[in-house]
């Protein structure tokens, strides 16, 4: 018996061919629909839900929207400060924030010394609302921005991290009692709930292998920056 079928005709042979061109034809078709699917999708602005485009954190702390303050109080003549309140945040003005610095020593080896640099900064996206902000935390139009940096004096080596966040719930700010700043696990506080000093400033970032864990206490008194802190 022979098994074997018979070849096919010429028929049969351009139908073949045919369907196999339809078929790469297809597949090429969809590769290069894909293809332009992804670029599209990847190239696109992000958008909130209202349609306008997300604003860049770093052009927001620097000059994003400074010209529209309509609504922020501003810093335009000395006013009384009121300590240790007037060391925490203040949500009517657009921005503000608090910075440490300073030369350590090594402990274990008094040829080592180190600078340090730690800055909390603080940017309203909106003029402050408290009534919508009680309703839902996340609204919050207060940002954060964390940096803190150590240079190694003998090695001349420079290491700094930095760190992003919104104010709430509970990422980042600033409370009273005991007076404390924070951005996630950076954090200033102080050490006693009724005073200042001392304080303790802590920071770690494992990416870079840098770490703050200081005690501060001041040398002098308090002095206003400018002309009575403007």
């Amino acid at each position: 018996m022979n098994n074997q079928h018979p070849p096919p005709t010429p028929h049969q042979g351009n139908r073949l061919r045919i369907r196999m061109i339809t078929i790469g034809g297809i597949v090429i078709g969809l590769i290069i629909a894909s293809y332009w699917l992804f670029v599209s999708y990847t190239t696109q602005q992000p958008v909130k839900t209202d349609g306008r485009p997300f604003m860049e954190l770093t052009d927001l702390l620097s000059r994003a929207s400074i010209a529209d303050d309509e609504g922020f109080q501003k810093a335009l003549t000395p006013i009384t400060f009121n300590f240790p309140e007037d060391h925490l945040a203040h949500p009517d003005f657009r921005s503000e924030w608090w910075y440490f610095t300073g030369h350590l020593t090594g402990t274990q080896d008094t040829g080592n010394t180190f600078g340090y640099q730690f800055t909390l900064f603080r940017q309203a996206t909106a003029p402050h609302q408290a009534d919508e902000l009680q309703s839902n935390p996340w609204r919050t139009p207060q940002l954060y921005m964390a940096h803190f940096a150590i240079t190694h004096i003998e090695q001349q080596s420079h290491r700094a991290a930095e760190k992003f966040s919104r104010a709430g719930p509970g990422l980042a700010g600033t409370s009273a009692k005991p007076l404390a700043f924070w951005l996630e696990h950076w954090r200033i506080e102080s050490e006693q709930v009724d005073q200042l000093f001392p304080i303790r400033l802590v920071a770690t970032d494992r990416e870079h292998r840098i770490n703050l864990n200081l005690q501060l206490s001041p040398e002098k008194p308090i002095t206003l920056q400018g002309n009575e802190g403007l």
